[in-house]
């Protein structure tokens, strides 16, 4: 896949379409991206595949609609199963696989209770391959890009903590996540930040 292809499946989902009131807007997928394509060139990996599979980790954000046609991306556990499908149904099994890979940082489907027989098994098939850098890389670049650019990962936790409640499966996840940035920071011999 080119990221001009990746475009075109985004554009063919998301143009038109409503998130609540608002008009989607690329800024997080594209924030990941640009972050995925500079980590990824400073660590000898392929910066456009990199930028390609974070264009791609959120798409299935996109195919959920409320019953008046607007999109609804208020199912945070939905999206990675809807991305996979879709993706995998086009013939791109290879960037399908991120949609699911880049939301279980720890390897664990703690949600598993939000997901039906067939949603649960396809997500633990999914989660048997071990994670590449590129895997690790989406998790990373997922959790840095907001709507507003790119943050570090203890101010967007701390945000979440505030917002939300600290709990054990959120702190183990920045735990994890910490992990990955420390790892890509000694691949490229300086702070990713």
């Amino acid at each position: 896949m080119t990221i001009k292809e990746a475009y075109s499946l985004i554009n063919q989902y998301a143009i038109g379409k409503k998130i609540g009131s608002q008009n989607y807007s690329y800024v997080h997928i594209e924030n990941a991206a640009i972050a995925a394509r500079k980590i990824a060139t400073q660590c000898a990996l392929d910066g456009d595949q990199a930028y390609i599979y974070a264009l791609l980790h959120d798409i299935g954000r996109l195919i959920t609609f409320t019953n008046n046609g607007e999109l609804d991306i208020c199912d945070a556990h939905r999206h990675p199963v809807n991305g996979y499908r879709l993706l995998k149904s086009l013939g791109y099994e290879n960037e399908a696989r991120f949609c699911i890979t880049h939301a279980f940082v720890n390897k664990k489907n703690v949600y598993s209770d939000l997901y039906d027989e067939a949603d649960n098994t396809l997500i633990e098939s999914v989660l048997k391959t071990p994670y590449d850098d590129y895997d690790k890389l989406i998790q990373l670049v997922d959790e840095l890009s907001t709507m507003d650019g790119l943050c570090p990962l203890e101010s967007r936790f701390a945000r979440g903590f505030l917002e939300k409640g600290v709990n054990y499966n959120e702190t183990e996840r920045l735990n994890a996540l910490l992990d990955i940035k420390q790892y890509f920071s000694k691949k490229c011999n300086t702070s990713i930040y």
